[in-house]
């Protein structure tokens, strides 16, 4: 899949589905700052471990699990 954005809005969801829990939510634009800023909110809410991520394929979500992110 090509990396891109837009501008129309997007759902974006983490969640944990072993106990059914949303992690972290948002109602954005396709854009890889939205990204980064759902994999850091999911990453604060859950273990210290990084979580399995399973997508579209958008380039985003890579680039988004960047260990350089979280200080």
């Amino acid at each position: 899949m090509e990396n891109y954005g837009d501008d129309g809005p997007w759902m974006w969801v983490a969640f944990a589905p072993g106990c059914r829990l949303i992690v972290a939510f948002a109602i954005s634009p396709r854009k890889q700052y939205v990204a980064d800023e759902l994999v850091k909110s999911t990453v604060k809410r859950l273990s210290e471990s990084m979580p399995l991520f399973v997508t579209d394929g958008l380039e985003f979500y890579e680039k988004a699990g960047h260990p350089s992110l979280y200080g």
